[in-house]
């Protein structure tokens, strides 16, 4: 790090590669376009993380990518009727844009692709009329003149996905899901064998839905599909995360999956979506993962606890060398979500029971609550972090048994904003009013609490008094908000412990996109009086954390923790090394 040559600015350090990288990748798009205008430095580190995401963008992408194609490929593209924008004379971009991008997306770059076309500069009259409605391939069954569509769309597809797979430096996640409606992965690019072993054989994350049946797919496409699913079973075989959707077509590109699980060496987070869970595949899950996997995650999949068991057969083979079902070694899942589903008592507990030891975090979203209690407290000793979502079958007595012995070190109790203020044993006392009581079960693990419901100052004040914990993490997130009553009674708390470190409120209960719920109101009120003397004993106030309770199954393929990032800390640390 150095001071700039400006005469002006003979104060203000130049920040390294390092630092600009570590900071601009906590910022968003319009912030990193902000960034790529400050001077050539920040360009240099920032464009490239602009670029790793591009294919959201739409339209504007395509007519990019374009530029960067070999004038064989334009011409390819061109006799088919697709009108290419002229290449700027004399210029070429200082940057190669195809070579930064990490994450790619068959269904946008395919959207993007279309939306393109639509634009009536780009393809010749004769066609410009069969370009007045969303993408259906199936059309062209019913409408010939629609062929020519289908021929444009293959001809884009193939060109583009050949230029960003022999462009990137190296692709972090990969999605291949498609639709009935698109033309799917064009036939041509698994004759280029090369390119693909390049593409995915340090691949680690893989997303693949498929949601249409045979009857609308054409054997040929069925074929190609198969051939690439074929090619990414021979040289993907590092992937951490695998996502996969199936609707039990048994000549899709999904009947490759058992194979591609079977060949996985480092497989950690593993997603089936509606498809059942045939023993071949649970044994291959088993036998590849039997000491990498810490998420396994369902979701419209039929639970069949002995088939889950699968999981552990291979383990069973190696610590005692044989292979029957009555005993059962544990799964090696550290992470378990129950969301919704309401599950039967026993494969709730069969279930924390495979995972026993092993479980350090377990989220309770609406389910059968007093079984899941029942069940931790038998088979999950270990058992660090819990939200649970306080249900009309939770007891405050099965709970509080618990929590005593317990080592947790987190707990989060929320009421996911339904009508329920009590435990069903305790029907007369809602649940701000019972928190002095729950304070005297606290196990002396325990650093951080987080509660999803109202609670009065007052309240607070005799939680924080009573309880038999110093805690180093408080949250709280009621409907109402927080008012400078509630902000006055933790700093006294803080003050006087010494420990408290975080406080958050008004969380972001839901994530579309990159965007966090921007339209989301405050609910809490500080004055700037009362949150200047708070943050004299609080290390960080802020209303920016993520709903613990959000559906795991629903979040982005790819998301990152949100954490506070101390910049001054990391500054004051190169300015000293410098």
């Amino acid at each position: 790090m150095g001071k700039t040559r400006s005469s002006r600015y003979s104060n203000i350090y130049e920040f390294t590669d390092n630092i600009l990288l570590s900071i601009f990748k906590e910022l968003s798009d319009p912030e990193l376009r902000s960034c790529i205008l400050v001077n050539k430095s920040w360009c240099n580190v920032a464009l490239p993380l602009l670029w790793e995401d591009p294919l959201s963008w739409g339209a504007p992408i395509i007519e990019i990518y374009l530029n960067f194609l070999s004038s064989e490929q334009r011409k390819s593209i061109s006799k088919i009727g697709v009108y290419l924008p002229n290449l700027p004379k004399n210029s070429k971009p200082i940057y190669y844009y195809p070579e930064y991008i990490k994450k790619f997306s068959y269904n946008e770059l395919h959207e993007a692709a279309y939306s393109w076309l639509l634009e009536s500069r780009n393809i010749s009259k004769a066609y410009k009329d069969l370009f007045d409605k969303s993408f259906n391939q199936l059309e062209s069954d019913y409408n010939p003149n629609l062929k020519i569509i289908i021929k444009m769309m293959t001809s884009l597809m193939y060109h583009l996905i050949k230029l960003l797979f022999l462009s990137s430096k190296g692709f972090e996640m990969i999605d291949l899901s498609t639709s009935y409606k698109s033309v799917g992965i064009p036939p041509v690019l698994v004759k280029i064998p090369d390119m693909l072993k390049i593409v995915f054989t340090d691949l680690k994350h893989l997303k693949v839905h498929t949601n249409y049946a045979d009857s609308k797919v054409t054997t040929e496409r069925l074929d190609s599909a198969n051939k690439l699913f074929t090619k990414i079973v021979e040289y993907c075989n590092n992937l951490e995360y695998l996502d996969a959707k199936d609707y039990s077509n048994e000549k899709n590109e999904m009947r490759q999956l058992f194979r591609l699980v079977g060949v996985q060496k480092n497989l950690k987070f593993f997603t089936a979506r509606n498809f059942e869970l045939w023993p071949n595949l649970m044994v291959n899950l088993g036998e590849a993962t039997q000491n990498s996997l810490v998420s396994f995650n369902l979701s419209g999949v039929p639970i069949d606890i002995h088939l889950l068991e699968y999981l552990s057969h291979y383990n069973n083979k190696l610590s005692t060398g044989s292979s029957s079902r009555s005993s059962i070694t544990l799964i090696t899942v550290k992470e378990l979500y129950f969301y919704k589903n309401r599950l039967e008592s026993n494969t709730l507990k069969s279930i924390l029971r495979l995972v026993g030891k092993n479980l350090k975090s377990l989220t309770v979203v609406n389910n059968n609550t007093e079984a899941i209690i029942q069940g931790i407290n038998k088979f999950c000793p270990n058992l660090k972090y819990l939200a649970l979502t306080i249900y009309s079958d939770t007891k405050f007595s099965t709970f509080t048994d618990w929590l005593t012995i317990s080592k947790l070190e987190t707990l989060i109790l929320g009421t996911l904003q339904s009508n329920i203020h009590y435990f069903s044993d305790l029907p007369q006392i809602e649940l701000g009013e019972i928190l002095k009581d729950l304070g005297n079960h606290f196990p002396i693990s325990l650093k951080c609490v987080d509660f999803d419901f109202e609670i009065t100052p007052h309240q607070l004040e005799i939680f924080l008094q009573r309880s038999n914990q110093v805690f180093e993490e408080l949250g709280l997130h009621q409907a109402s908000g927080l008012e400078d009553k509630h902000l006055k009674i933790i700093k006294n708390h803080a003050k006087l412990t010494k420990k408290l470190i975080e406080v958050t409120f008004d969380r972001v209960y839901w994530i579309i996109g990159d965007d966090i719920n921007e339209e989301k109101p405050d609910r809490s009120f500080f004055s700037n009086k009362s949150l200047a003397d708070a943050e004299k004993y609080i290390k960080t106030i802020t209303s920016t954390s993520i709903d613990p309770f959000i559906d795991p199954l629903k979040k982005l393929f790819r998301v990152h923790d949100i954490e506070v990032m101390d910049t001054e800390d990391m500054i004051k640390n190169e300015i000293e090394d410098w």
